[in-house]
């Protein structure tokens, strides 16, 4: 009988490695960076890098409220600029417009105008960048906590997904934490132990905490309503250490949209946060509010304990 021997495929060996060394992690730290953006810098800073290194790009302030029937409070989370490259946005238009003139050309052999009739782009057809900020959402505060950065890889730019996971990696060491060969966590040493045993939600996986782990691609339609879920959580890891995330620290955290083949990111979404920070400045934030929105309501009750009737 023969015996033969198998050697691991680039993006396996990489899987391997990370998952032999899981608690070797990276130098994460509030002074690592994405774009140039630190944890330790203020919101004007952070604007700055931005305006600096895209001038084209619009930064957007990311408007949220809370509110109970007696009491509202309106802040800032974050803010955000879509710095798709020149290069970029012409292949977009391109495709756009190409897209157009096909729907027209189904509308004019009496197709119809049903939405169905227009072509459907695949990953790759289009190239998108988007950079997110996340800030302290408390009164006279200037401190931002996270990072966020949506990518979308092009046909002509093809990347497989082992050497963007060796990019990181060259900066940051092997990660902490993979998931599925798509999704890879970077954590300060010592971090993974912690949180191990009670288990504690410093990864993303959960659609609950998406306001501290949002997607640029679609912050801006759903800032609001993470908003609100994540301040719940932040009470609720008053009690349940799930949520209790102060033991977390720093996290870099790489996800990874995969070609149907999974060997080439079509896209890749990259966060850094503080989330024992993001938990300090939320969970002051949800204090002041319900503490505010008990008050009205006690005031309300008192008022309307007024408004007896007459027997």
């Amino acid at each position: 009988m023969s015996c033969r021997r198998h050697y691991a495929t680039p993006l396996q060996a990489i899987l391997i490695l990370a998952a032999s060394q899981a608690h070797a992690a990276g130098p994460i730290s509030p002074d690592s960076d994405i774009l140039g953006i630190k944890l330790t810098m203020t919101r004007d800073q952070a604007r700055s890098v931005i305006s600096s290194s895209y001038p084209a790009a619009q930064i957007v302030d990311l408007p949220v409220q809370l509110g109970t029937p007696e009491y509202k409070k309106s802040t800032v989370a974050g803010f955000m600029a879509d710095i798709t490259s020149k290069a970029d946005q012409a292949n977009n238009q391109q495709k756009t417009d190409q897209a157009n003139k096909e729907f027209a050309a189904k509308q004019a052999a009496g197709f119809g105008d049903s939405v169905l009739n227009r072509s459907v782009a695949s990953p790759g057809d289009y190239g998108r960048e988007k950079i997110y900020v996340q800030v302290d959402p408390n009164d006279n505060t200037s401190d931002i906590f996270g990072v966020s950065r949506y990518k979308e890889f092009t046909k002509d730019h093809s990347l497989p997904i082992s050497a963007l996971v060796a990019t990181f990696a060259e900066k940051y060491g092997q990660p902490s934490i993979t998931q599925n060969g798509t999704s890879f966590t970077w954590m300060a040493p010592g971090v993974v132990e912690k949180i191990r045993n009670p288990p504690v939600h410093c990864v993303l996986n959960s659609d609950g905490d998406s306001y501290l782990y949002e997607n640029p691609k679609i912050t801006a339609q759903t800032i609001g309503g993470a908003f609100t879920n994540t301040i719940n959580n932040i009470k609720a890891g008053d009690t349940l250490p799930y949520y209790n995330i102060s033991k977390c620290g720093t996290v870099l955290q790489l996800s990874v949209g995969p070609s149907n083949d999974r060997q080439y990111a079509t896209s890749m979404s990259v966060v850094l946060i503080d989330l024992s920070k993001a938990r300090a400045e939320l969970k002051q934030f949800a204090a002041d509010f319900f503490a505010h929105a008990d008050a009205a309501k006690q005031q309300k009750l008192s008022t309307d304990s007024l408004n007896k009737p007459k027997l």
